[in-house]
Parts: structure tokens; C-alpha cells; sequence
């Protein structure tokens, strides 16, 4: 009985040690960090973002022209003016590295056989966006822009304007993401007209769908 109690004993002041002893090869579990959430509040007021977007078809409400698709990839910069708790104020500008108008040929006013491809460049320096929501992680937002481009040669009538103005009201959602960036999807009523500046300006109207992809400073 003796031995058996001694036995006991031994047992757990080894058991003691071991719990003692800083080396032991049981290790403590950590809790697991929670991942940060996307707080848009806590990012810098300046947006750089790419963007593209293209013609899903003509609305024809200002323009006289048909069957023209427009393809725009842009650069924007953004500064947020102002932040409330319901919405903020952001202006942006667009640098248009690439405008190209996909259309029948035209001479002189009328299409003809085959194909053409327009290409220019532009900016859009007067534009501001309205954001709902700016503190949540899913901001839907109203916008206006309004510039210039240059094509190679008069759009979208050879008898037109090389030098066509823009104008453009938008809206979508921003989505933010838990590493600062965001993603936009955004509908554009995009309009391409010369404002009359020579005889003949047909304009081009585009419902235009567009993406984009910001991080912030």
C-alpha cells in the first residue's frame, strides 16, 4: 500500500513539473484575429482608378446617328470634398487614352459598304459623383462628367468634326473590399456631339456599361 501511495505521489509532482516547465511542448491556442472589415472611412480621400466600358446600343435622344458602338478605357482620379454620414461629394477627372467609334463608312453624311474604325483621345475634366452610403462597404452613386476628344479624322460623318465634346450622367455601386481597393459597375448615358461647330453634327448616343477597378491614398 505504501509503495502503491508513493507511486501516486511521484506521478503527480511529475505531472506538476511538467506544467511548470516553460519549455513543455504544450502550447497555448490563440484566438483567431478576426479579418479587418472594409471601412471606406478609413481610407484617404484620393482615388486612382481604370476603367473601361462599351456601347450596349443607341438611345437616340439628342444624336441623329445609328448603328455606332463606342469603346472608352480611362484613367480617373478622384478627390473626396466632402463626407457626411449620408453622403459624400467627390470630383473627378478622366484621362481617355482610347476612344474608338466602330461604324459603318461614311461619306459625306450617308453610310456605305464596309467597315470603319474611328480612334481618338480625350479627358474629361469636369466631372463630379454623388455617394450614398460612405461609410458602408456598398456605396451606390449618381455622377456627371463632361470633356473633350480628338479623333484622327471627323466622326462620326467624314463631314463632321475631328474635335467632338463629351458629356456623360452615370451611376452604379462601389464595392469595397477588405484590402482598401474597391470595384465599381456603373451605367453611363454617354454623348459624343461637335456642338454645332461645323455644318453637319449628328452626335453619337450610347447607353454604355462600364468597370472599374480604384485604391485609395
Amino acid at each position: 500500500m505504501r509503495k502503491l501511495s508513493l507511486l501516486v505521489m511521484l506521478a503527480v509532482c511529475a505531472t506538476l513539473a511538467r506544467a511548470a516547465d516553460p519549455n513543455s511542448a504544450i502550447v497555448p491556442v490563440q484566438p483567431v484575429a478576426a479579418a479587418a472589415p472594409a471601412n471606406p472611412a478609413l481610407h484617404g480621400p484620393n482615388e486612382f482608378s481604370f476603367w473601361a466600358g462599351a456601347t450596349a446600343n443607341e438611345p437616340n435622344i439628342i444624336a441623329l446617328t445609328g448603328d455606332r458602338r463606342v469603346s472608352i478605357v480611362g484613367l480617373r482620379y478622384g478627390r473626396r470634398l466632402y463626407q457626411g454620414r449620408s453622403f459624400a461629394v467627390t470630383y473627378t477627372f478622366d484621362l481617355l487614352p482610347a476612344v474608338v467609334v466602330s461604324q459603318p463608312r461614311n461619306v459625306l453624311g450617308k453610310d456605305t459598304t464596309g467597315h470603319e474604325l474611328i480612334y481618338g483621345a480625350g479627358f474629361s475634366p469636369l466631372g463630379f459623383r454623388f455617394d450614398l452610403r460612405p461609410r458602408h462597404r456598398v456605396q451606390p452613386f449618381v455622377g456627371f462628367s463632361g470633356g473633350g476628344v480628338g479623333f484622327t479624322r471627323p466622326a462620326p460623318f467624314s463631314d463632321a468634326a475631328k474635335f467632338n465634346f463629351l458629356a456623360a450622367l452615370d451611376c452604379g455601386v462601389q464595392v469595397f473590399q477588405h484590402s482598401g481597393h474597391a470595384l465599381t459597375f456603373g451605367y453611363k448615358l454617354h454623348h459624343i456631339s461637335n456642338a454645332a461647330r461645323v455644318r453637319d453634327n449628328p452626335g453619337i448616343d450610347s447607353n454604355m456599361f462600364y468597370t472599374a477597378f480604384s485604391f485609395f491614398k
